[in-house]
């Protein structure tokens, strides 16, 4: 393309993970709008990336022309973007161990729904034996106090698919592997289990360092496989946000 019309193109991929499509659109249809640097939407389950390109006579000036744009593209979202990249191909799960290695810690994780997913996208990266020391799937109610020392009356009092035996999970895995980091992920993926009170759907992630423990309950719909994949994708996002 240099060569044919004497100028360089330059991108970056925008990911996003927590906001969806029509909000991103909303707030930044103005940017959305322009010739030259562009901004382009593309949509994955549960994600939105945004493929920033600007075009210059040298690749330098075009990158220039970048820079304010992401920077705004940045001020506007939050949060919830997650990595700006060079290169597409990017995943929730190659930034959680890029920030992880970068800071030199480890995690673990705890999964009942999702049935080592999450572990599993972890260890799919290169680089990730370095950061990675275990995941336990805890799929059966007592197998969460065998393995990861989940307190019985938790889930006697509070249920299976609760933020407390959520918070439970992450904080017994982190301390008994001895982690910097622990996700756990509890829920009913369906398509049957679910009640009045617990709908399919109804999925508590968890996670936990030194500082403290927390989790949160979320509402999902679709399939048993859309709402595994969400969870695992909501765990994967609290590694990043807790790596920051």
């Amino acid at each position: 393309l240099m060569a044919r019309s004497g100028r360089a193109l330059v991108s970056r991929y925008v990911r996003i993970f927590g906001m969806g499509e029509s909000e991103v659109d909303t707030r930044l249809r103005d940017l959305e709008n322009g010739e030259n640097p562009t901004l382009s939407p593309y949509c994955s389950l549960g994600e939105v990336q945004l493929r920033a390109t600007a075009s210059a006579d040298t690749a330098e000036k075009a990158l220039a022309l970048l820079i304010p744009l992401l920077a705004e593209v940045k001020a506007r979202l939050g949060n919830v973007v997650y990595a700006i990249e060079e290169t597409d191909g990017g995943s929730l799960a190659k930034t959680a161990i890029e920030m992880l290695r970068a800071r030199g810690m480890t995690c673990a994780t705890c999964e009942s729904l999702t049935g080592g997913k999450v572990v599993a996208a972890l260890v799919d990266i290169p680089g990730a034996s370095a950061v990675v020391r275990a995941g336990l799937v805890t799929y059966q109610t007592d197998t969460k106090t065998i393995l990861a020392d989940v307190p019985a009356e938790v889930i006697e009092r509070f249920g299976v698919v609760s933020v407390e035996t959520a918070c439970a999970m992450a904080e017994g895995t982190r301390k008994r592997l001895g982690v910097d980091i622990a996700v756990s992920t509890t829920g009913v993926a369906g398509p049957d289990g679910g009640t009045e009170d617990c709908p399919v759907g109804t999925v508590c992630v968890g996670v936990s360092t030194a500082d403290g423990t927390s989790a949160v309950r979320l509402a999902l719909s679709g399939n048993r496989e859309r709402i595994r994949t969400l969870a695992m994708k909501h765990a994967l996002h609290m590694l990043i946000e807790k790596a920051r």
